[in-house]
């Protein structure tokens, strides 16, 4: 593989972080009717559903970050400038809007959600979902800012977060068949990327707070 030399090489690798993300679909109705047809366990099934879902996700995650560091010389793990304090509020403050859009789709917290309509083995193989689910859109998130930078040259606009509000909400929007819910994931998926801006790019505050909004 040749190193990336324009922003397609980027989108493209937020095109497979988001194929990766929609892998829950792709088990639940492609693979896993062949793959355990007759099981009626219902805690068994949730488990290997969400189990096999997060080791896709995991590996998946894992090879993107290879790739984009051995072949495109872009590693996201190297970003380590802290924040200012600032910039930590306004982040802060988007995730408590994150929580708020979880609370729109359930009622409830999430975190309390699945708490009361899950067991315990279901709970934990849903979380750990749930934590791959953030990592794939940081990823989203970082390739779609990079073609961005690299396609305008403009390193204060969210790209990442337009091509994650796009991509989610189109998605949301033919899945659910909910235009509310399109338009929200559309939304959110900018604020994603406005949190990703503000704390400098650096995953080890960026991965927090998207499990913070992702999963509370």
């Amino acid at each position: 593989m040749k190193p990336a030399r324009s922003a397609f090489d980027f989108l493209s690798l937020g095109l497979y972080a988001f194929c990766a993300l929609e892998i829950e679909f792709i088990m639940l109705y492609l693979i896993e009717p062949f793959l355990f047809p007759s099981l009626t366990d219902m805690t068994l099934y949730c488990c290997l559903h969400w189990g096999l879902c997060a080791l896709f996700g995991a590996i998946a995650a894992v090879a993107l970050l290879w790739v984009a560091k051995k072949h495109y010389q872009f590693s996201l793990l190297d970003a380590r400038e802290n924040p200012p304090r600032k910039a930590v509020v306004a982040a802060v403050v988007l995730c408590l809007l994150g929580i708020g859009y979880n609370y729109l789709g359930c009622g409830d917290l999430l975190l309390v959600y699945k708490l009361r309509h899950l067991n315990a083995p279901e709970f934990v193989f849903q979380y750990l979902w749930l934590f791959c689910q953030a990592a794939l859109f940081l990823l989203l998130i970082a390739f779609g800012q990079k073609a961005g930078e690299m396609k305008r040259g403009d390193r204060i606009m969210p790209w990442g977060g337009f091509s994650t509000g796009a991509l989610w909400g189109l998605f949301q929007l033919l899945i659910r068949q909910d235009l509310l819910l399109g338009i929200l994931s559309c939304v959110m998926g900018v604020l994603y990327g406005l949190v990703y801006l503000l704390v400098r790019k650096n995953m080890r505050w960026a991965y927090p707070m998207m499990v913070v909004m992702l999963c509370i």
